[in-house]
């Protein structure tokens, strides 16, 4: 695989397509028509590798957004479908970054949601889906590889060179979970194979380890233990 980059159209422009608008459309409708219609469009149209002046979104980010904030199980369950189809299109949409230099698993894992505050409904509350980030991550749609995937901005970017906001644009999709009180059925599908556990250890542009920012934002460690392969390497990660 590739290493991700900033995702572009193939004609090299940016532009919202019906797409897009029908994804957020849903997102914020809470419809499950609207919802069947986004599938129906993944489906029949070729619009899954096409880049939104919105956050230079492509529709995978969307949907890892809309994942993060529906509410119902039956609109999640129409979400993951999407996700699925999305991935199927356009399997090259997942090592793609937005603007901010994340990756569709990044906002599935809840990264930095303040960036992506819907105005219309500023009372909503974000949740990751523990099954949509397996799609993301497991194969044979998935990318395992991910997990372990910095966000950076540019290739070449490294922590000495993001001017004290290294810790935005310099973690993994783990920081990012950490960041927003994960489930054990999260972390689980993220620490779960040999690059989750590579996952554990690496640290973001602030010197953290998910761990480190588990404690800072209050989320339960024993949740990040229960949830590693090697429980008995914690006492090495806490430190």
């Amino acid at each position: 695989r590739t290493k991700a980059t900033a995702a572009s159209s193939p004609a090299g422009e940016k532009k919202e397509t019906k797409l897009h608008r029908l994804i957020r459309y849903a997102r914020v409708e809470k419809c499950l028509k609207t919802w069947d219609r986004v599938i129906l469009r993944i489906e029949s149209k070729s619009e899954c590798d096409i880049v939104s002046e919105v956050f230079g979104w492509l529709p995978l980010h969307s949907l890892a957004f809309s994942s993060t904030v529906a509410s119902s199980a039956p609109i999640i369950q129409k979400c993951r479908k999407a996700v699925e189809m999305c991935v199927e299109k356009f399997p090259e949409a997942l090592q793609l970054r937005d603007m901010n230099g994340y990756t569709a698993l990044h906002i599935a894992c809840g990264v930095k949601i303040n960036y992506y505050v819907d105005e219309e409904d500023p009372g909503i509350v974000h949740k990751s889906d523990h099954e949509v980030v397996r799609l993301l991550t497991n194969p044979p749609l998935g990318d395992p590889d991910l997990v372990c995937a910095f966000s950076v901005k540019q290739e070449d970017e490294t922590p000495c060179e993001t001017d004290g906001e290294a810790e935005e644009v310099f973690s993994t999709p783990l920081h990012a979970a950490c960041e927003c009180r994960p489930s054990v059925d999260l972390l689980k599908v993220l620490v779960g194979g040999s690059e989750g556990r590579k996952a554990m250890v690496q640290r973001d542009g602030q010197g953290q380890m998910p761990i480190h920012v588990a404690v800072a934002t209050s989320a339960s460690c024993d949740t990040l233990k229960e949830s590693s392969p090697s429980p008995a390497n914690m006492s090495m990660i806490e430190k």
